[in-house]
């Protein structure tokens, strides 16, 4: 049988979409057991915007006859979240089709491709999270928060939606004068340190835009491949881990464990509420476009995926034991 670049759409077909796609969805995707995950529709295919509440006020009791208090809606803050997309390119000479054995050849270097794209976009998505969580403390910001897209510009794109830091010791709120903390740059992961944050979590930074309070829980530990085994020893032993007398372990079973291996910040962990505050866009397992280029007699093959990520409500993460840059 006669040999020709014409075969390669129906290649691209039958060899590399069933194994991209397999491979994608064989591979954990960590972002989704952490992040409120929406998928890229046309109306966010380039970014979102959305409102941080100050609240509507507190129900007060009433009294028959009186007229009942009216709070209006506003909006404190308005968050932003960039949809970029995730994209590379191959390129198959014409020449490689009409070998000898060469579509044997162009079967094998499309059924490695469609493995290493499988796995490299998903890794590409929690990566881009890791940073996100790994440098939510610069002082100096990161563009990994830009928001920005066509006719949103982000106010502040090396930071999140009130002009600072992820992970501040000093949050503003828009119709209050308190400063909020969601982090400790010290705070080792112990026991002591474990239920040191839960505390901060629940007290130190629930309290909605006006200052009043709220009520927030923590269910989820988030850690790099350094601290699994310590995470797993601290929520899964029935007794006190290095107590006496068998002292009960009252942080078994609280959280959930979520250990991202992007996240190589030595020492650091993260306390969180799973699927609040932070949000992602995923337009899920890459898809293919095909071109042959006459003039250089090559067949491209470009694969891409869109994605994004973004704080929406900084109250429900905090950040352990990575110091302030």
């Amino acid at each position: 049988m006669t040999q020709s670049i014409t075969q390669a759409p129906e290649l691209v077909e039958r060899v590399m979409y069933p194994l991209m796609f397999d491979t994608y969805d064989s591979l954990p995707a960590h972002y989704t057991a952490i992040a409120d995950v929406k998928p890229v529709t046309a109306e966010v295919l380039y970014g979102d915007r959305g409102d941080v509440l100050t609240n509507v006020g507190r129900p007060v009791f009433t009294e028959d006859g009186k007229e009942v208090d009216a709070t209006e809606f506003g909006s404190g803050w308005s968050w932003r979240i960039k949809v970029g997309v995730l994209k590379r390119r191959i390129e198959i000479p014409r020449r490689l089709f009409e070998a000898a054995n060469g579509i044997a050849r162009v079967t094998s270097l499309l059924t490695d491709t469609a493995k290493a794209w499988g796995e490299y976009y998903r890794n590409a998505k929690d990566g881009f999270v890791a940073q996100q969580f790994m440098e939510g403390m610069l002082t100096a910001g990161s563009l990994v928060f830009d928001g920005s897209f066509p006719n949103e510009p982000d106010p502040f794109p090396k930071f999140i939606y009130d002009g600072g830091p992820w992970f501040d010791d000093a949050h503003p709120l828009s119709a209050s004068a308190d400063l909020l903390s969601n982090i400790d740059a010290t705070r080792t992961l112990d026991t002591a340190g474990l239920e040191a944050a839960v505390t901060q979590f629940q007290t130190g930074a629930a309290l909605d835009e006006r200052g009043e309070r709220i009520n927030l829980k923590a269910d989820t530990l988030l850690v790099g491949s350094d601290l699994q085994f310590t995470a797993q020893v601290l929520l899964e032993s029935a007794q006190l881990p290095g107590g006496v007398n068998n002292d009960i372990n009252t942080m078994q079973g609280r959280l959930n464990v979520v250990v991202n291996p992007f996240l190589t910040a030595t020492g650091a962990w993260w306390l969180g509420a799973a699927k609040k505050g932070y949000r992602v866009y995923d337009q899920g397992a890459p898809l293919l476009e095909q071109q042959y280029e006459a003039k250089r007699q090559v067949f491209h093959i470009v694969s891409y995926s869109g994605f994004g990520a973004g704080v929406t409500n900084w109250r429900y993460w905090q950040s352990n034991n990575k110091a302030i840059a």
